[in-house]
């Protein structure tokens, strides 16, 4: 009989130890997955606002571009 416990005591243990095995790595996938959901939203906002500071900058330059052909225009026909 004594040898049945036993056998039948490490078969439990190993049966928890796998349980808490399994558990420890679904929770490493769910933090691994979460930190990439964190990770794919921060580098979509950072695209976000990098191309919101790329079209600010293009209206710039188009506001800086249509000022010097005022001032390109007004010199040619008014400093005559």
């Amino acid at each position: 009989m004594p040898f049945f416990e036993t056998f039948y005591s490490a078969q439990s243990e190993r049966k928890q130890d796998s349980t808490a095995y399994r558990q420890k790595e679904n929770k490493q996938h769910m933090r691994q997955a979460l930190v990439s959901v964190v990770d794919s939203k921060q580098s979509k906002r950072l695209l976000l606002k990098q191309a919101q500071e790329i079209r600010a900058a293009v209206l710039w330059l188009g506001i800086g571009a249509m000022f010097l052909r005022i001032f390109a225009f007004s010199y040619r026909y008014f400093d005559s």
